[in-house]
């Protein structure tokens, strides 16, 4: 397998970062809104970008 340059494991760690971010304020969200159906669409946002971190992350390893 070919090893990736300093630059791409930054651009893989700042992507890891921007996900991490988007997990937690889609979970935020999910905790702040009254409506049932909405707060469903942001815990299935942030489990998308959950599955997108481990899948980064994942490459990795």
């Amino acid at each position: 397998m070919k090893q990736i340059t300093s630059k791409e494991l930054s651009l893989v760690g700042e992507q890891l970062e921007l996900e991490e971010n988007m997990i937690a304020q889609y979970r935020t969200y999910c905790g702040q809104v009254s409506d049932t159906a909405l707060a469903q669409k942001f815990e299935s946002l942030a489990n998308m970008h959950k599955k997108h971190f481990e899948t980064l992350y994942g490459t990795l390893k």
